[in-house]
């Protein structure tokens, strides 16, 4: 091979390739290698090199990374403290100033601004509270995942890959998504980072909820709220108070209730639920859909109609009841109790974010040493568009 090859052979010492200088080659290694005119294309592009070389060891053909990733876009620095080059995001240089310590470890301003990125872009807001708070929840959730060790690599792993492609399908390829990213501030590795942490911190946190725990939490909720874990189809007919829902025009208390004992008594009479709701009802989400709410969880309704689509009786219309609103005539059609096994996993992660909001409360303060905070980064001035 190297009798093809028409090219200068040079002893060369790898401790120059990144700084040119021989004050960094102590302990390197020496080699021989053959300079070669070679030609780049990027993307089908040819890139002029300037300058600059490739050579040819032990049949690798090797080119100066500089001018690889500036010809990709990306921005390259070297960290001769760390013997480190950086291609893309710096997360090196000042990145490495410390602003907080906490038992057990550091934070440094890089990882830092890497995790707010990458939490911006991957819930699409800008993440909230102030920076303190910010660097705090970063520290919980260190401090949560340190606990699930190694245990969980592999499992991170493949959830971490999941999720990558998951975007990268929603964007409509990976381009578009680093594209997406970068208006965050962000990049892969700062997605998967994040992600890595929330997957260990969260399967730490399930570890401390059992289904016993849980099943103890339903039979409570369900003594305690007939209402609770309830779906319905529930039709109704809004009488209202409000000038903004009766059509511009407010009633009194005794005009809407009238009003409703009218619909009431035309309905116990026979009349079509569906064609009375059209007529009479002041609610726009339903009056066009014969009053008629389908399959609903009665735990997103006002207090007073929650009750009554929770205990009054299947089938039968009743009494006008009152709420903030105004009066609404109900008739429940159906009625479904969630079953333990349904509602398992909504009830486990009531109990992690409870868990995890005493551990912030509780136990966090005692564990952080300090926080310094750093210099706000650049953010985007507004959330890109999709």
């Amino acid at each position: 091979m190297k009798d093809k090859l028409k090219g200068l052979v040079v002893g060369l010492t790898l401790g120059t390739l990144v700084t040119g200088s021989l004050a960094y080659a102590t302990n390197s290694t020496s080699i021989d290698v053959y300079f070669r005119q070679l030609k780049y294309m990027v993307e089908g592009v040819e890139k002029p090199m300037g300058d600059s070389q490739g050579f040819i060891y032990q049949d690798t053909a090797y080119v100066p990374v500089r001018y690889v990733s500036q010809a990709l876009g990306k921005d390259v620095n070297f960290d001769n403290d760390t013997g480190t080059v950086w291609i893309g995001k710096n997360y090196g240089g000042d990145g490495r100033q410390q602003i907080a310590a906490y038992q057990g470890g550091t934070v440094t301003k890089a990882e830092f601004d890497s995790y707010v990125a990458a939490n911006s872009f991957y819930n699409s807001r800008m993440l909230s509270g102030t920076q303190e708070s910010q660097v705090r929840g970063y520290i919980a959730m260190k401090l949560l995942a340190a606990q699930a060790g190694d245990a969980y690599d592999a499992d991170a792993a493949k959830s971490v890959d999941a999720q990558w492609g998951q975007v990268v399908q929603y964007f409509g390829s990976p381009e578009a998504a680093l594209a997406q990213m970068k208006q965050w501030n962000a990049n892969e590795y700062d997605l998967r980072q994040y992600l890595t942490l929330m997957f260990k911190q969260t399967a730490v946190l399930k570890t401390k909820v059992d289904d016993s725990t849980l099943k103890t939490q339903y039979d409570k909720q369900r003594a305690a709220d007939p209402a609770a874990f309830v779906t319905a189809s529930v039709r109704h007919i809004l009488i209202a108070t409000q000038a903004s829902t009766a059509g511009g025009t407010a009633r009194t208390d005794e005009q809407a209730l009238a009003r409703a004992k009218e619909a009431f008594d035309k309905l116990a009479a026979g009349g079509d639920f569906a064609a009375l709701a059209k007529e009479y009802s002041d609610d726009p989400g339903s009056k066009d859909n014969g009053g008629l709410y389908a399959d609903a969880d009665l735990q997103g309704y006002i207090e007073e109609f929650k009750n009554a689509s929770a205990t009054q009786e299947i089938g039968q219309i009743g009494e006008p009841v009152k709420t903030a609103y105004g009066y609404h005539i109900i008739k429940v059609e159906s009625r479904k109790v969630k079953t333990f096994d349904e509602v398992k996993e909504q009830l486990r992660q009531q109990a992690i974010s409870g868990i995890y909001q005493q551990f912030a409360a509780t136990e966090l303060p005692g564990l952080i040493e300090s926080i310094t905070l750093p210099q706000p980064s650049a953010q985007p001035s507004a959330a890109p568009q999709e």
